[in-house]
């Protein structure tokens, strides 16, 4: 969680952070990653269309090429 603060030391209005009590430890948190895959050969994101279908209907969607995704958690997991 990132602490921000004010030219003069103190906490930032947006600073969540500020308001956790010291003494509580039972809080958690979690890590986001995004990257796309790319087409060498189009210059696109993969599976994008040629046209460059506007972004809207991409905004924050999920399921695309899942498969991949699960395989990568497989690899990644074996290092924790």
């Amino acid at each position: 969680m990132t602490e921000v603060l004010n030219a003069d030391g103190t906490a930032h209005e947006s600073n969540g952070r500020s308001t956790i009590d010291d003494s509580d430890n039972d809080f958690w948190f979690g890590f986001e990653q995004e990257y796309f895959l790319w087409d060498t050969e189009t210059n696109l994101p993969l599976g994008f269309p040629k046209d460059q279908t506007p972004q809207g209907q991409f905004y924050c969607s999920v399921g695309g090429a899942i498969h991949l995704v699960e395989k990568l958690w497989i690899v990644i997991l074996t290092f924790v």
